[in-house]
């Protein structure tokens, strides 16, 4: 269970009609966070993603992961943090 106060900050930039639901967005968005960053450390992952490319095709997923969480998981606030203020 998420503390109160980490809801409450959330809700009050991301409203629902029930704190369950907003409960859940909480925990969602901490999820692909965490996920993101796991697989970034994770050398493994990193070296797979070659197989997926064309030949010739570069891809950075750092910088990638950089420019979502920038224009994305920053707009929406940082769910991993406590409350604002």
């Amino acid at each position: 269970m998420i503390e109160e106060r980490h809801i409450a900050a959330w809700a009050a930039e991301h409203p629902w009609r029930l704190n369950e639901y907003v409960e859940q967005d909480l925990v969602i968005c901490r999820a692909i966070v965490a996920n993101m960053e796991a697989k970034l450390a994770d050398p493994d992952y990193l070296s797979d993603l070659d197989n997926f490319l064309a030949p010739g095709v570069s891809f950075d997923p750092r910088f990638a992961w950089e420019n979502v969480r920038t224009r994305i998981v920053d707009q929406i606030g940082d769910p991993r943090g406590s409350p604002k203020g």
